[in-house]
């Protein structure tokens, strides 16, 4: 997991390791109720389950 904030909205980027499958979130907030949602989303797109 990674917090980018270079490009002006902050994009929370997930990476699986073997298979290099990403995942990226971008946001307008930087609280932890959005945090938590990007990594919600971040399971779901993996194929898991919250």
């Amino acid at each position: 997991m990674r917090l980018d904030r270079t490009g002006g909205c902050p994009v929370l980027q997930n990476v699986l390791p073997y298979s290099r499958d990403p995942f990226r979130c971008s946001t307008t907030s930087q609280g932890l109720q959005t945090f938590f949602d990007c990594h919600r989303r971040a399971i779901a797109h993996f194929g898991g389950g919250v």
